[in-house]
């Protein structure tokens, strides 16, 4: 009889739709019980020795002084790091898309030379006008293969961050007899 009274009174303790894990359950427990037993006349020093993860009386959960110092150490360190990152990816991808752009153009300026045989007489330089501003090409030729073939390279220059850069598009042409 007397241990059917002891497993009641353990029940009474604990909240009848607690849901969490078994960790703060154990935490839980442990400050519903001590909470019965201060309101027996036990002091608080006993009745809660170590500290849980609750605050007394306040239930609030909070970050120590040396937790944030730590993160702010550990964020300004990473911060410059991802920063160049971002630049870095920014001037890859400036380069990228001019240089894509100075290939097509070179394409075009190839096909008009070789089409209309233009390559016999154009200019050997020129700019691409308004519609593509900042970017030029030159072209040259060079013998090739016992004087029947011809080498035709038109080079696009464009600008990125200060820097002239170029691509350079080559093709095989009969030359005129």
């Amino acid at each position: 009889m007397k241990a059917l009274t002891s497993i009641k009174n353990l029940t009474s303790l604990v909240p009848k739709f607690y849901l969490g894990t078994p960790w703060e359950a154990k935490f839980h427990f442990a400050s519903v019980a001590g909470k019965e037993r201060l309101r027996s006349g036990t002091s608080r020093a006993s009745v809660f020795p170590s500290r849980t993860w609750e605050q007394e009386g306040t239930g609030r959960k909070a970050f120590t002084l040396i937790e944030i110092l730590a993160a702010m150490v550990f964020i300004a360190i990473l911060l410059p790091v991802i920063f160049e990152g971002v630049t870095l990816a920014s001037r890859a991808s400036a380069h990228s898309e001019r240089e894509a752009i100075a290939l097509e153009l070179a394409q075009n300026k190839m096909a008009e030379l070789v089409l209309d045989d233009a390559w016999t007489s154009a200019d050997p330089s020129g700019d691409f006008g308004d519609d593509w501003p900042g970017y030029r090409w030159e072209w040259t030729q060079e013998s090739w293969d016992a004087d029947t073939m011809t080498v035709l390279a038109v080079e696009t220059f464009f600008n990125v961050q200060g820097k002239e850069q170029s691509v350079t598009l080559s093709t095989l042409v009969r030359s005129n007899p």
